[in-house]
């Protein structure tokens, strides 16, 4: 009884969380703009670099807050053990008898104003602006390598589930066949070899199945990852078929038409003006540095003896000695600029190659798409007249199923090359930093 229950109770509990999790008559679709939506919501990258954007405005605010006045307010009380004279002393006389205490009070108000520093302070903040603006170029790439990323991640779930659906089509009517060759068998109008051939088929099929369902598995946990939610939440949501809105987009005339430099090239010119103003600090040291000063002093003690002074000046310092530091600092900052203009040579170059892969790609994709598709619609009629032909006996069982297995592979590498296109226009994008979600909805839309 005690048995009976506890089932019943643990039955209760999985109906009561599938219903929270999946509720009846939710709109369980997933469209690919609400996938990208989502990761850029909740990806801990993105939420890193938005910190680290924000980390930079904060220090370029730290370097502008140096061309105002400091202004500090002292205070302090010290017991000494034996009297200690409470003012300073500004004169000496038998008549003025300073006062001692043991307990003393002393405050001021200090204000200083850096001058002239030898364009030290101007370094900073200008390599403190470029830092802000290399943090929004690396928000910007973070953000389209989320959108890269989904994009890949849906539509190889999308691939996956189509190869699937064909495989188990395809291992329906092996099954179909298998049973009619079995009949025939016992008939004695098909010889074994042909139960075989068809046992073989089908198993070859199964093992083609068990590893696409992995791979779709693989792909699944991926976009779950992307969009932090759950594997089951994936699984049971139903992704809607994309296509591209103009199949007849030229990459040349986009390139052309969007024009700007790559994400790579921007961030590291970014680079080079962080370095060239580093170097402007560096060569800043040489110079001597000019403070105005200014303080407005109290002196007081226990026994209520006070005074009020205020103290200007100008300071003036200079470094006549560091072995050799500056010098040091300066050659390590001309390495880092030099450093970064070779890297920006560098990503040029990677960048026109990633161009010319991509723009490759989609063309090799749309001839393919082309050609794949008059392949399949050939290959489609083939196998009816084989199954025609089989069930007639002019054919032998291998020319039906090498007919099956050339559509099944020709269907799968259509599917495969309609969505690798889509994916090579968004690399394109992706290369040359113009990938975003509003682009996205205009050239890739959704299927029924």
């Amino acid at each position: 009884m005690k048995y009976s229950c506890s089932l019943l109770i643990i039955l209760i509990f999985f109906l009561s969380v599938s219903k929270t999790a999946f509720p009846e008559g939710a709109d369980s679709s997933l469209t690919l703009s609400k996938a990208v939506s989502r990761a850029l919501e909740e990806y801990p990258a993105i939420r890193a670099s938005r910190a680290s954007h924000q980390e930079a405005e904060a220090t370029l605010g730290i370097n502008s807050a140096t061309y105002l006045p400091l202004v500090k307010l002292n205070a302090s009380a010290t017991q000494f053990e034996k009297p200690m004279i409470v003012t300073p002393l500004h004169s000496f006389g038998l008549s003025q008898v300073p006062q001692f205490d043991q307990t003393l009070y002393q405050g001021g108000l200090m204000v200083n104003y850096l001058l002239f520093d030898g364009g030290v302070r101007n370094a900073r903040v200008q390599q403190a602006r470029a830092q802000l603006d290399s943090a929004d170029t690396d928000l910007s790439v973070v953000i389209q390598d989320v959108i890269a990323r989904v994009v890949s991640t849906y539509l190889a779930i999308l691939t996956n589930q189509k190869i699937l659906e064909g495989h188990n089509q395809r291992i329906n009517a092996l099954k179909a066949e298998l049973s009619r060759v079995q009949q025939f068998y016992k008939a004695g109008r098909s010889p074994r070899v042909d139960i075989l051939k068809v046992q073989a088929s089908i198993a070859n099929a199964q093992a083609d199945q068990v590893k696409n369902i992995e791979k779709l598995n693989l792909s699944n946990k991926e976009l779950s990852h992307l969009l932090n939610v759950s594997l089951e939440e994936i699984k049971y949501s139903k992704l809607v078929p994309v296509g591209l809105s103009n199949p007849f987009l030229d990459p040349q005339e986009n390139l052309k038409k969007e024009g700007g430099q790559s994400s790579l090239s921007v961030k590291q010119r970014h680079k080079i003006e962080i370095a060239d103003a580093g170097l402007g600090a560096a060569r800043g040291g040489r110079w001597p540095d000019l403070n105005l000063v200014g303080n407005y002093l109290y002196f007081g003690s226990s026994q209520s003896e006070k005074a009020v002074e205020w103290q200007a000046g100008a300071q003036l310092s200079y470094v006549l000695f560091n072995g050799g530091a500056i010098r040091l600092e300066m050659a390590r900052a001309e390495a880092v600029k030099q450093n970064a203009l070779e890297r920006l040579r560098l990503a040029e170059i990677q960048t026109q190659q990633e161009i010319d892969r991509a723009v490759s790609a989609i063309e090799e994709a749309h001839a393919r798409v082309e050609s794949l598709e008059t392949s399949v619609e050939r290959l489609e009629e083939v196998a009816r007249i084989e199954k025609l032909q089989l069930e007639t006996g002019s054919v032998t069982e291998t020319d039906y199923l090498n007919a099956e297995t050339d559509l099944l592979v020709a269907r799968n590498n259509l599917i495969e090359t309609r969505y690798s296109e889509i994916s090579a226009y968004v690399e394109l994008r992706h290369v040359t930093g113009h990938l975003n979600l509003r682009w996205l909805t205009e050239t890739v839309k959704d299927l029924p």
